[in-house]
């Protein structure tokens, strides 16, 4: 889990790239252009990929910190729940490796839209 605050970090830096722009008159045929078959424009695209992938990043954190400290706390538990301790260990463990799956993938579509933010720039100032 020690990946995902290093992801977390990652995604925030671009998503305050993208921000940074927001007022300035290079956004502006962002927030114009629609893509062909869509009713939104290109900056809400990009704006929602971030979103989605900070709030992903943020629930896996938190979800992970919180089976850290309830693995470590020892809690001692009656006969009846330690028959399906297993499934159970089972399910959190499904749900944390899907949700830092998730994480590393997302890394591919930030990278892919800061890059094409960059190029949009590039040519706008260019």
């Amino acid at each position: 889990m020690t990946i995902v605050p290093g992801i977390l970090g990652f995604t925030l830096t671009g998503y305050a790239l993208l921000m940074g722009f927001c007022n300035s008159d290079i956004l502006n045929g962002l927030k114009k252009h629609k893509p062909q078959g869509r009713e939104h424009s290109m900056f809400q695209i990009l704006n929602s990929t971030f979103a989605v992938v900070l709030y992903v990043l943020f629930f896996t954190t938190l979800l992970g910190s919180f089976v850290s400290i309830i693995i470590k706390a020892e809690i001692p538990m009656c006969p009846y729940i330690i028959q399906y301790a297993e499934c159970y260990n089972y399910l959190w463990f499904f749900v944390l490796v899907l949700a830092l799956f998730y994480a590393i993938n997302s890394i591919k579509d930030i990278v892919i839209n800061i890059f094409n933010f960059g190029q949009y720039v590039q040519n706008h100032n260019g």
